[in-house]
């Protein structure tokens, strides 16, 4: 007996469902909001720079006072909610100088950007700080510090180098690139574009080799040629038909010239009438451009002006064609500054000093799971640059289950949890903490709710073309019948 072609369908059409089950979780929030907010992942280093020292640390005491968590990231906080948030972590090491001669150290302690749900993103006049609350002392006295800032690349894990890097004494200069360079401001009109009509006008530009650094704050579409050839667009309807670019360091080529589309669709889209016509030509050195946005009165010109060269420059690195965005120095450089701690100390011959540095610790806050789970990140590593490290004594006070920790050993104690080592571990410390010891997954990461829309369209997908095999199938087997009773159709 031949097996029914509709059954078959039917059967396919099942086996499919069950295959698309995963896309569909059973256990989601019915919250759609935000569910991963990060926090600081490099206070607690403390690195040496300079020559080498003989300085040695023979102890370091790590304390980790959490007795409470930050309240819900999902509202903004007014200014009292904020500062009545007290976990810290002290960093107290002990030094030796073994020379018979004295020694001045300069030492920096990054203490990270204030976190997303920390920030107050709403005041947008005066940058909210926490500052009162970082102490450095040297055997109990007061130490003199100054606060640096440098670029730092958010949800990326602090790298010794390559932070270090960004932060100069001076303006930073190369070959390229100087306090004085040159940067010119284009502005063009749009002119004969019938935004009434197209709703969606997108000029753009084509790049090519003989284009230097392009500064284009309204980019907002692109296209990339495997040759390194590109085309930038950005929109104009909506009253907005006056369009900037800045060159850094030199002029436009020659080759430059705009095309007008009816909308984004800029690799092979329809090109309308009218034209951009230069309207304004100003011209401005790079230390200028970049203090132009200056939003922060704590950070030093020279730190502003050197975050915004290295976010050209992190452009530069990564990017597949010759056009800059710089989205950060134009939506809120402050936010994206890592913070620094910059002091000396002296330790005569053959003496001891113990430096203590205190910050406040600001957890990374996963929704996913119910009650929330809080990670900290201390990181150990960079000490290793000193000529010796002993002993580390790790103290965790808190009264919340530590759900997971990539430091091993660990023990749990009657304040919280406890270790020391002879050296550094090989691992950061890296742990987990929420109020209950074993909480609930609930699969509400925006990756999910992204899942579930994924899931929807591909159910219908699968619906349309399930419906139309069987419309086709039973067309096909009443043909058949009528054929065989002779009905013409």
């Amino acid at each position: 007996m031949k097996k029914n072609r509709l059954s078959t369908y039917s059967s396919l059409f099942v086996a499919g469902m069950i295959s698309l089950a995963p896309l569909f979780p059973t256990a989601a929030s019915a919250n759609s909001a935000q569910t991963w907010f990060e926090g600081t992942n490099a206070a607690g280093v403390v690195m040496m720079t300079g020559t080498e020292s003989p300085v040695v640390v023979e102890r370091e005491l790590l304390t980790l006072d959490i007795p409470d968590l930050p309240p819900d990231p999902t509202y903004y906080y007014e200014e009292d909610r904020r500062a009545s948030f007290d976990a810290s972590v002290s960093a107290e090491y002990s030094f030796f100088n073994p020379s018979d001669y004295t020694i001045t150290v300069r030492l920096l302690f990054p203490f990270g950007r204030l976190p997303s749900y920390i920030y107050d993103f709403s005041d947008g006049e005066e940058v909210w700080s926490d500052i009162e609350k970082y102490t450095v002392t040297a055997d109990g006295a007061p130490v003199e510090t100054t606060v640096r800032h440098s670029l730092s690349t958010p949800y990326e894990p602090f790298l010794l180098s390559k932070d270090v890097a960004t932060l100069h004494d001076d303006f930073y200069s190369d070959e390229t690139l100087s306090p004085e360079t040159l940067v010119t401001r284009y502005d063009f009109h749009a002119s004969g574009v019938d935004t009434s009509a197209y709703r969606a006008a997108t000029v753009a530009f084509d790049t090519d080799s003989s284009f230097g650094r392009i500064y284009f704050p309204r980019l907002s579409c692109y296209h990339g040629n495997p040759d390194g050839t590109g085309r930038c667009g950005a929109g104009i309807s909506n009253g907005r038909d006056t369009v900037s670019i800045y060159t850094i360091g030199g002029t436009l080529p020659s080759t430059f010239a705009w095309k007008i589309y009816r909308d984004g669709g800029i690799e092979d889209g329809e090109e309308i009438g009218g034209s951009m016509v230069l309207k304004q030509r100003e011209s401005t050195t790079l230390k200028e451009f970049a203090l132009s946005r200056k939003t922060d009165d704590s950070v030093s010109d020279a730190d502003w002006y050197n975050a915004v060269v290295a976010e050209i420059l992190e452009e530069e690195e990564s990017k597949l064609f010759q056009v800059y965005m710089l989205s950060r120095f134009t939506g809120g450089l402050e936010k994206y500054l890592m913070r620094w701690y910059d002091y000396e100390i002296t330790l005569q011959p053959n003496g001891r000093l113990v430096n203590r540095v205190t910050a406040p610790l600001y957890p990374s806050i996963d929704r996913a799971w119910s009650p929330a789970k809080y990670e900290y990140v201390y990181l150990l590593s960079p000490a290793k640059t000193w000529k010796e490290f002993g002993e580390l004594q790790i103290e965790i006070r808190t009264p919340f289950a530590m759900t997971s920790c990539e430091l091993q050993g660990l023990e749990k104690t009657e304040s919280g949890y406890s270790l020391t080592t002879n050296g550094l571990p090989d691992n950061e410390l890296v742990f987990t903490l929420c109020t209950v010891e074993n909480p609930t997954f609930v699969l509400n990461h925006s990756f999910y709710s992204y899942r579930r829309w994924i899931g929807v369209a591909v159910l219908v997908g699968v619906l349309v073309v399930a419906g139309t095999v069987v419309a086709v199938v039973l067309i096909r087997r009443k043909k058949s019948a009528n054929g065989k009773r002779g009905i013409k159709p």
